[in-house]
């Protein structure tokens, strides 16, 4: 310390004795104790923190360069001399290995079993024993009192044997014998036959070429009777044509129709009043009849009706019409019966 310095601080320390001195004295008057100065504690100093030292940074990678690719000089193929073959050597073919033969094996010979002698049965003796004789009660005679017999209920007379009833053997179905009364009779109403081509035009006119052709009659345009907008028809539009045959000729016609089908009918093609119908694929598939490309393929329905011979005029007869009664309309029995014995038809279920 230079001298000035400790001129200066000198004076200073002893001030604060002469002060301490003084409050002693004062607290000895005042009976009190001097108050002790609060030591001032050194102040901590606070840590150096540590010196944190960044993380170095990841030097860039150099790229490789990629090798540069020795360059290939084309030899021309005039150039090219050909390789020598080089010839294989034959492998050595193996040696056969010669045949070893087993020996045969003796075959070992059975021996022989002992015979052995079953034993003797004993001998069982049949005691015949006699079965007790029950002679049977005659019936009493049925006392007579006074020339009347007495009933006896224990006494059963025997019966006559019943005579065994002839069973006939089943033949084949006769042909139905004809009705007590002739209007009774069955017979053929009309056949109509039907082509639905559901458009006029050029197809109509076809197929009215085919009935002509088929029939040997003029057929007539069915027209239709509602609209539907599903299938194009509107109502009064001509859909299709028919043909209505009678008599001899719808006879005729059927026996055509049925060899088409090989004379084989299904039994629901017959309804509850014995009326039957059924279709043909094509008109080409009848006698005589030959493909014509100006028409085509036309199919058809046929479908007849049935009746007798007398009542059918009670329900088309202009004044007092009546309905038929049902014992006088044809079953479905009754017209698979006519179709069997009239044009010799096989009925099939």
């Amino acid at each position: 310390m230079s001298p000035d310095e400790e001129k200066k601080s000198a004076p200073k320390e002893d001030n604060k004795e002469a002060q301490d001195i003084a409050d002693k004295l004062l607290a000895d008057l005042l009976g009190e104790e001097p108050k002790k100065k609060e030591e001032k504690k050194p102040e901590a100093k606070p840590e150096p923190k540590p010196e944190v030292k960044p993380a170095p940074k990841p030097e860039p990678k150099l790229e490789s360069k990629p090798e540069p690719k020795p360059e290939v000089k084309e030899v021309p193929k005039s150039e090219i001399k050909p390789e020598a073959k080089v010839e294989k050597a034959p492998e050595p073919k193996p040696e056969p290995k010669p045949e070893v033969k087993e020996a045969p094996k003796p075959e070992p010979k059975p021996e022989p079993k002992p015979e052995v002698k079953p034993a003797p049965a004993p001998e069982i003796k049949e005691e015949k024993v006699e079965a007790p004789v029950i002679e049977e009660e005659e019936p009493e005679e049925p006392m007579q009192y006074g020339g009347a017999v007495e009933y006896n209920p224990h006494v059963k007379k025997p019966r006559p044997p019943k005579p065994k009833k002839e069973v006939p053997k089943p033949e084949s179905a006769p042909a139905p014998a004809p009705p007590k009364n002739i209007m009774r009779t069955i017979c053929l109403d009309k056949v109509v036959v039907n082509i639905g081509v559901g458009e006029a035009g050029e197809k109509i006119l076809k197929a009215e070429k085919v009935l002509t052709m088929i029939t040997g009659q003029k057929p007539v345009r069915t027209i239709s009777r509602t609209t539907n907008k599903d299938l194009g028809i509107r109502k009064g539009q001509d859909i299709g044509c028919r043909v209505t045959l009678r008599g001899e000729s719808a006879e005729e016609f059927l026996l055509k129709a049925f060899w088409v089908r090989q004379n084989k009918i299904w039994n629901y093609s017959f309804d509850k009043e014995g009326n039957f119908s059924f279709g043909i694929n094509d008109y080409t598939d009848f006698k005589g009849m030959r493909y014509d490309p100006n028409i085509g393929i036309f199919g058809m329905d046929i479908c007849t009706t049935l009746k007798r011979k007398g009542g059918k005029r009670v329900a088309n007869r202009k004044l007092l019409t009546r309905k038929i009664p049902h014992t006088h309309r044809i079953t479905q029995e009754e017209g698979i019966e006519y179709a069997r014995h009239k044009f010799n038809l096989e009925v099939l279920k």
